[in-house]
């Protein structure tokens, strides 16, 4: 039966199946079968002594559990697989917990509070604390407080302790402290425990319980972790704990792709592993089942530049295959078309399936130009792991406004944006409001503007609370009436206080906001400038909220529609995953590394693993594309291309002409070939002053401009957001000039002369 069990495993593989002499640490590169090695060793236990319940097997998903179990059940039809001790870390020590709940005071049949529960607590302490949560925002808190578990720090350890996580907060926030050990008091009172306390409490179970850690360690025989990259202090420290003599432990995982420190995953956990242990042996995986030779060796070239690694040398033999593209456009929006004409190229040629293609990004931010490119040409998509982003509640909580500004009368918007950011205006207040809409057949809006004819029966601050918001959407609704498209948006963030609330706090989820919120900006920027330069007028602000209409009822018919999409994600929420191409967009620096993640060698080099794990994801082709010129912080300008791709080694890489980071050897896939242009043609030319700024107000009126006398048919010019293009015609004369303008990759413009910022490049 071993016989059986071992053949379909390559060496390596078999070598980690049968070895139990002491401890393992088995570093599985990208594709190399680690699952099919856990399940077999799990199965090849079972049949050489060991029973279900003497094993424990852990992993970070229930999805990844239950199909291990299955698996298993397959191997071995006659077992019982219900009788294993395998599942996520949070279940298999709540198991413990709920055997042992006496021991560290709580009932047996104690609660796990959910997210809804933990914010409902924590606000009620905020109030009794008489604390302003303006201040003490709840994802803040709920973030310190996670993290103090996760770090195994009791209040009084998080309060004491001159160097715990988080005291760099307290002259901040001075009661976070407090807060915690009120929080903890009140879940204990109430026989509960949230998700972060499983692992907490049973670390001090088996701290302050050793006969019952000893139990345990007379009933396990192996423990078994899965992606061990991805441990934090307190899981790490818990396989320590449990892992006594006679106990052996076997490891799997990659460093090379330990990319969740933001969650409070720690490399060390597996690059000391050995030490920590001890009586280890070390095993690899370097078989990659998935891809190409071509996209491995890229792979191991990047990946060899991180100091802090355990080298393995993955290879394939599914053959050389295509090498990686790195493709440099001239603009953001130029790259999301370019990424999406290539797709649809592709999936016309190779008669595949649209769920073969991924795009990956750095920051959610980035899916809207992207979505916007797709839509554009009727390619279906889905977000996996998120929402589209016109679906975003940054998104929808500014168009509420927006909304109010152009129809005070829309009770939705009304709705949404009376307590976004929080005012104060309670539930019965918006209940007497709705009671008199309907009883009067009025509006919300003319409610609040004829409030004394009602007779609301509200306290004065109420009645302030509400006039403060009318006066608000009343200021906003003359700024519409003289501001342009961005200099609105600025006024409507700042004066309902909506960017202060986006902008508190420098938290992962608060950047992803921000970013959320710049690229709104950024939308309305580019669609203002496209409609100045083709049609020669200014947007307003019904023609821009009709067009992200349009925007959002086509998701919806998407959704609607076949499951043969696109697949757009981060880069985080594409481990584990695999596609046939794979297109990795905004390679370049402050975006991917991240410009936060720079601050020392460590966090450049998780940037670095991020890379690794996006280029590991494809199987057949892998294209990695960047813009010279992007919009950060609310300003548009040159950007350089990643440090990273630098690293991969040049003979992976389809080259031209150009160059990156002064490396010709290693270089982009140049597309303007059939107009003998190169990088180096176009980086020389110097903008030529034929160009004029949008208008600032509703009220400017453009002056005729003498421009584009240099340019004829046939001529090349570099535009400032669509890339190069050639002009096929000129017509009209003074104001009313236009140049028709095909590019290489956003079709055929019809632009208004006037208005165009270009730099010439061929005559």
């Amino acid at each position: 039966m071993n016989e059986e069990l071992l053949r379909e495993l390559n060496e390596a593989q078999k070598e980690v199946v049968i070895y139990n002499d002491g401890n393992a640490l088995v570093i599985a590169g990208a594709g190399s079968g680690k699952t099919r090695v856990l399940v077999h060793k799990i199965a090849y236990l079972l049949q050489n002594g060991y029973t279900p319940n003497q094993l424990m097997a852990l992993t970070f998903t229930n999805k990844a559990a239950k199909e291990m179990k299955s698996r298993i059940q397959m191997l071995l039809p006659h077992l019982k697989a219900n009788m294993l001790w395998m599942g996520t870390f949070h279940s298999i020590f709540l198991r413990i917990l709920r055997e042992n709940a006496v021991c560290i005071g709580f009932p047996d049949f104690f609660s796990i509070y959910d997210e809804s529960d933990v914010k409902s607590l924590l606000k009620s302490i905020f109030k009794e604390m008489k604390l302003d949560e303006k201040q003490y925002k709840y994802s803040f808190i709920r973030h310190c407080i996670s993290e103090a578990k996760n770090s195994l720090l009791t209040p009084a350890n998080y309060i004491q302790s001159p160097n715990s996580v988080g005291k760099s907060y307290f002259l901040e926030y001075p009661f976070l402290g407090k807060i915690y050990a009120t929080y903890t008091e009140r879940c204990k009172s109430a026989g509960a425990m949230d998700f972060d306390d499983i692992l907490l409490y049973t670390h001090l179970l088996f701290k302050k319980n050793p006969e019952v850690l000893d139990r345990y360690r007379e009933r396990f025989r192996y423990i078994l972790v899965d992606e061990y990259q991805d441990t934090n202090l307190a899981q790490h420290t818990l396989i320590e704990q449990i892992v006594g003599k006679g106990i052996k432990v076997c490891a799997v995982g990659d460093d090379a792709q330990s990319i969740y420190s933001f969650r409070g995953a720690d490399i060390d956990n597996i690059l000391n592993f050995r030490t920590t242990f001890g009586d280890c042996k070390l095993f690899k995986l370097e078989q990659n089942y998935r891809s190409t030779q071509h996209i491995v060796n890229a792979s191991n070239s990047l990946i060899k530049h991180n100091k802090m690694r355990i080298p393995k040398k993955v290879f394939s033999t599914l053959g050389d295959g295509e090498k990686i593209r790195i493709v440099e456009l001239f603009t953001e929006l130029e790259e999301a078309s370019w990424v999406a004409n290539k797709i649809n190229e592709l999936y016309l040629s190779k008669h595949n399936s649209l769920n073969d293609y991924a795009i990956l990004y750095r920051t959610n931010a980035q899916s809207r130009t992207l979505e916007d490119a797709l839509r554009k040409k009727n390619l279906p998509y889905r977000i996996y792991g998120g929402i589209g982003f016109y679906q975003r509640k940054e998104v929808k909580d500014i168009l509420s406004y927006l909304r109010l500004i152009v129809n005070p009368n829309d009770e939705e918007a009304f709705l949404r944006a009376i307590n976004t950011p929080s005012r104060g205006i309670g539930i019965a207040t918006i209940s007497k409001l709705h009671s008199i809409s309907l009883s009067e057949n009025i509006s919300f809006w003319d409610i609040l503007s004829e409030e004394s004819e009602f007779g609301m029966n509200l306290s004065m601050n109420v009645k302030k609370k509400l006039f403060g918001f009318r006066v608000l959407i009343e200021e906003l609704i003359e700024d519409s009436k003289h501001c342009e498209m961005q200099s609105l948006l600025q006024n409507v963030l700042v004066k309902s206080g909506l960017r202060a609330d986006i902008y508190a706090n420098n938290l992962p989820e608060s950047l992803d906001r921000q970013q959320i919120v710049e690229e709104f900006i950024k939308s309305a920027s580019e669609y203002s400038i496209s409609l100045l330069e083709e049609e020669g007028r200014v947007l307003t602000l019904p023609e821009f909220l009709s067009e992200i209409s349009l925007a959002t009822d086509q998701d919806r018919t998407e959704e609607e529609e076949e499951n043969n999409k696109i697949t757009l994600m981060t880069v985080h929420a594409a481990k584990g995953l695999e596609f046939e191409n794979i297109f990795v967009v905004g390679m370049q620096e402050d975006l991917f590394p991240y410009y936060l993640s720079c601050k020392s060698s460590r966090e450049l080099e998780e940037e670095r693993r991020l890379f690794y794990v996006a280029i590991t994801r494809a199987k057949r082709r892998c294209f990695l594309s960047y813009s010279k010129k992007a919009f950060r912080f609310g300003d548009s300008g040159n950007v350089r291309p990643s440090r990273f791709l630098s690293d991969i080694d040049p003979s992976c890489v389809e080259s031209s002409n150009s160059n990156i980071s002064g490396k010709k050897s290693i270089s982009p896939y140049v597309h303007y070939a059939k107009w003998n242009l190169t990088w180096d043609n176009l980086e020389a030319k110097k903008d030529t002053g034929n160009s004029t700024s949008s208008t600032s107000t509703a009220n400017t009126t453009p002056s005729i401009i003498s421009k584009g006398d240099e340019l004829k048919e046939g001529s090349i010019i570099k535009h400032e957001r669509f890339g190069v293009g050639e002009v096929l015609s000129i017509e009209g004369e003074g104001n009313d000039k236009k140049i028709v303008v095909r590019f290489q990759e956003v079709g055929t413009k019809i632009l208004l002369l006037r208005f165009v910022k270009y730099t010439l490049v061929k005559k």
